[in-house]
C-alpha cells in the first residue's frame, strides 16, 4: 500500500513490528521456556515500540485531535497503546499466565498495526494538509529508531 512519505518511517517500523509479532508466535509454538520470549518482548518494547508509540502520539494525536471524523480512530490507537503497556506490566512482574500474555501481546500488536495502516493513516492522509504532513515527516524522520533486523532471539532460531 502506497503511504504518504511523511508516514513512511512509521510504516517501516510497523513492518518490523509485524516481524516481532511473528517471532513471538513462533516462539510460543515451540512450547519451550517462556523466559527468553518474555525478555525479548520486554527489550523490544522498551527499546523500540515505546518510542514508536510516543512518536505517533506526539504527532498524530496533536494534529488530528481537532478533526471530528478521526476521534474514534484516535481513541482506538491510544486504547491499544495502553493495553499493550498493561500487558508489558504483567510480563515485567511475571504475573498471571505468561503464555496468554505473550500471545495477546503478539495478536494485539498485529491487529494494531493493521488498524493504523488501513484506517488511521488513511484518515491522516485525507484530513491533514500537505504542510502538516511535511512537519510530521521531518519530525518522524529525525526521531526514527529502526529495529536491528539482523538480531534474532535465541528462542526463535531452530
Amino acid at each position: 500500500m502506497k503511504r504518504h512519505a511523511a508516514l513512511e518511517t512509521l510504516s517501516f517500523e510497523h513492518h518490523d513490528a509485524l516481524v516481532i509479532a511473528l517471532r513471538i508466535k513462533k516462539g510460543l509454538l515451540k512450547n519451550g521456556d517462556l523466559e527468553p520470549i518474555v525478555e525479548y518482548v520486554l527489550s523490544i518494547y522498551r527499546n523500540h515500540l515505546l518510542h514508536h508509540f510516543e512518536q505517533e502520539e506526539k504527532t498524530l494525536v496533536i494534529l488530528l485531535n481537532s478533526i471530528p471524523q478521526i476521534q474514534q480512530a484516535l481513541r482506538q490507537m491510544l486504547s491499544e497503546h495502553q493495553r499493550l503497556a498493561e500487558i508489558i506490566r504483567h510480563l515485567e512482574k511475571k504475573e498471571g499466565n505468561l503464555q496468554a500474555h505473550l500471545n495477546e501481546f503478539a495478536t494485539l500488536l498485529q491487529q494494531h498495526i493493521r488498524f493504523e495502516e488501513r484506517t488511521l493513516f488513511k484518515l491522516a492522509e485525507k484530513y491533514l494538509t500537505q504542510e502538516q504532513l511535511k512537519v510530521i515527516g521531518i519530525f518522524l524522520h529525525d526521531a526514527h529508531k529502526p529495529i536491528n533486523k539482523n538480531w534474532q532471539p535465541e528462542f526463535w532460531k531452530d
